[in-house]
């Protein structure tokens, strides 16, 4: 076996398993090898099975797991050794997440489009108990230090109503200014948006989006960029109908997607229990065709390594087309 292949080994009814010799031949991939699947599909392997992916020899080890074959309901990943010295990752049995998901498994995304009349785009997102309304609202102007270039601009604004979490949420404006979380959370959306835009092509109007958080378990900034997008989208085809472009200025589309180490595991999409307890805390915002717009990562618990962030980044663009398909279902693409 050499370096970067990927091995299966059976694992015996009731017996803790020997990784004495690697078994068939099912991939290749490329280092860093933190978490590798099996030919992009974990479930190829068949259950009481393991797939072990060698990163560097090393002295000679074996490994042992004593999970049961009944054991198997997901799959997650431990570093581990094989007898012939080579060490990496393997996907051995484990117990799902909380609410029933694999480790690189999005919660349910549903879009619904035009969720408030009379504006120009708007939409409803919910990601899991996640639920927020986002709207694109049109101003035939823009800010003062804009004026007489010929370029339009896209901004955001973001904001939580008071019940959206356990415990009722003051309105900024009673405290008089904008909360820090909010204030950060409204730039990175305003961000997003403007980069798979073509503000020359806009002219001078602007584009405002507004995400309004109903509902909060989790992953709200992303959710917010998934369904602005879809607002900004449905706004820029409006002035298209209207005559006022030949042609929408969207030159991509924009998803967002958490991840993180939770308990020493990559997990996608965290929810809120994940997300207060995660060692490791990431939000991935990517265009449509798998280009980086903003990486944000904290190590909340403990530091991370370079493979880390690599193995994180990974696990968000796997999420990629599924996102991309409701918001292009959403916007009638």
């Amino acid at each position: 076996m050499k370096e970067g292949d990927v091995a299966a080994v059976r694992l015996l009814d009731g017996d803790p398993m020997r990784l004495d010799a690697p078994g068939p031949v099912l991939g290749k991939h490329r280092p860093p090898f933190q978490r590798a699947r099996v030919a992009h599909e974990p479930n190829a392997l068949r259950a009481g099975e393991v797939a072990v992916l060698p990163a560097r020899r090393r002295r000679r080890r074996v490994a042992h797991v004593s999970f049961r074959v009944d054991d198997v309901i997901a799959w997650t990943s431990s570093a581990i050794s094989t007898s012939t010295g080579c060490t990496g990752r393997a996907y051995y049995p484990a117990r799902m997440r909380p609410d029933g998901r694999r480790p690189d498994e999005l919660r349910p995304i549903e879009i619904q489009p035009g969720f408030i009349e009379g504006c120009a785009g708007s939409a409803l997102v919910s990601v899991g108990k996640t639920r927020l309304i986002c709207t694109a609202s049109i101003d035939e102007f823009v800010p003062g230090w804009m004026r007489g270039k010929g370029r339009g601009w896209v901004t955001a604004e973001y904001g939580m109503l008071p019940g959206s979490t356990g415990e009722r949420r003051a309105r900024d404006i009673s405290k008089g200014k904008l909360d820090g979380r909010s204030s950060e959370i409204q730039r990175l959306i305003g961000r997003s948006l403007r980069a798979i835009t073509d503000l020359d092509a806009l002219g001078e109007r602007s584009i405002w989006v507004d995400c309004d958080v109903i509902q909060a378990d989790g992953g709200t900034r992303c959710a917010g960029i998934v369904g602005g997008y879809v607002a900004l989208a449905l706004a820029c085809n409006t002035l298209v109908a209207d005559g006022k472009l030949p042609k929408s200025p969207l030159r991509d589309a924009v998803v967002a997607i958490s991840v993180g180490i939770v308990a020493g595991e990559a997990l996608l999409d965290l929810n809120y229990p994940e997300d207060s307890t995660a060692d490791v805390d990431m939000n991935v915002v990517m265009t449509g065709d798998g280009q980086l717009v903003e990486v944000q990562s904290t190590a909340e618990g403990r530091t991370f390594s370079r493979e880390d962030l690599v193995e994180l980044v990974d696990l968000a663009l796997g999420a990629l087309p599924t996102i991309g398909v409701a918001q292009r279902r959403a916007i009638g693409e």
